[in-house]
């Protein structure tokens, strides 16, 4: 708190970024999540037509976490006995 007090300057640059996070950031998310309202969030899991994107998500997700797991593996294992040599 004592470098605040002695450079406003940093207090005023904090001050912007964290209205600029506010305004462009936490507001539109805010907006999106708020507009609907709770009946369309009912209805909408009630109709159960968001069960398949979630389980292609989750397989897109399995499939890229196995093959980025593997291709490090590779890099690594090289760089590893490469260096050995």
């Amino acid at each position: 708190m004592r470098s605040l007090q002695r450079e406003p300057a940093l207090l005023l640059a904090l001050l912007a970024v964290a209205a600029l996070v506010l305004t462009f950031i936490v507001y539109p998310q805010l907006q999106v999540v708020l507009t609907p309202g709770p009946g369309a969030y009912v209805q909408f899991l009630q109709e159960g037509t968001w069960l398949t994107p979630l389980l292609h998500s989750i397989q897109l997700t399995l499939l890229s976490m196995t093959h980025a797991f593997l291709l490090g593996f590779v890099y690594a294992y090289a760089m590893f006995y490469s260096i050995l040599l």
